[in-house]
């Protein structure tokens, strides 16, 4: 459900129950509890879907960047770790998709070759 769609449903649900409502203290109320709504799901950041390749690609950025503060000593071995091994996972289970597919033996790759 896109944000416009939401905000529609919300406007249909706070009009039906204003309708119902006698009593303009309460009205107002409603009113404001609906903008305050409203302003609360366009500033809503929607999650990015990436492709399987642009997730590759952001992964072997985040790797890379963490690789060099790793040899420039700005963050520890394990830190970097974290960081590193969600891309050596993916590259590894892409490299054994491709041996397999083409009857090869896997070039796969470890942490420490990695940070070499």
């Amino acid at each position: 459900m896109t944000k416009e769609q939401r905000i529609e449903e919300m406007e249909r649900f706070y009009y039906e129950i204003i309708q119902n409502t006698t009593n303009e203290k309460r009205v107002k109320e409603l009113f404001e509890e609906m903008e305050a709504n409203i302003k609360v799901i366009k500033e809503e950041v929607e999650e990015v879907v990436l492709d399987p390749k642009a997730k590759m690609e952001q992964t072997k950025r985040i790797a890379e960047e963490y690789r060099a503060l790793l040899r420039n000593g700005h963050v520890d071995r394990e830190e970097a770790k974290k960081f590193i091994m969600p891309y050596i996972d993916v590259f590894n289970k892409k490299s054994k998709e491709i041996a397999k597919k083409w009857n090869q033996r896997p070039r796969t790759i470890t942490f420490a070759k990695f940070i070499r």
